[in-house]
């Protein structure tokens, strides 16, 4: 036997409670190990201070009253709220249902995709018109007047621009004259 084991069974050999075959594989092992017969030392003289100890015997209505004791207890414990003991327990179950209902259609529309906002048209339009679109500050600039081709022809707004068909890497922004058109 190891110590491990000998720790696990100490106060079965103590209280008689080994068979033959244990009990001597055990004493085996107290032979070889001073730890273990130690730790069976200090066992033997905790159950010799036991032994000292008077019985107590409990008064005739002791049963009696633990177990009132103890049903009080368990009332106090399971005692339902004041509110749910007047509403039939039919109610609390169709509430329960709402409230699950409840939140397995929240759930539901919280885990949807969001929808896209735009029609197809509209989108189809934009990848149109990428190229006017990663210039975006440009053509913003040009809503204000002040955007310029190299070619020199000037436009009022993004839109005009995007329908002349000019690349967007010919445009560049010029400062706007105070009051004046250029």
């Amino acid at each position: 036997m190891d110590c491990g084991r000998i720790q696990k069974i100490i106060s079965l050999y103590l209280s008689g409670a080994l068979s033959e075959k244990e009990r001597g594989r055990f004493e085996a092992h107290l032979a070889s190990c001073s730890a273990c017969r130690e730790e069976v030392s200090r066992y033997e003289a905790t159950y010799r201070l036991l032994d000292r100890v008077e019985d107590i015997t409990p008064s005739e209505d002791f049963q009696r009253k633990l177990n009132a004791r103890i049903r009080r207890a368990h009332t106090e414990v399971v005692r339902k709220p004041r509110i749910l003991r007047r509403v039939p327990a039919w109610v609390r179950g169709v509430a329960a249902v709402a409230a699950c209902v409840a939140i397995a259609v929240g759930l539901w529309f919280y885990l949807q995709p969001p929808k896209s906002e735009l029609s197809a048209q509209e989108e189809q339009e934009i990848v149109q018109n990428l190229g006017l679109l990663e210039n975006l500050d440009v053509l913003e600039a040009g809503e204000n007047g002040d955007l310029k081709i190299y070619s020199g022809k000037e436009f009022e707004g993004a839109k005009e621009l995007a329908e002349s068909g000019i690349d967007a890497s010919d445009i560049s922004i010029a400062e706007k004259d105070s009051g004046k058109n250029p």
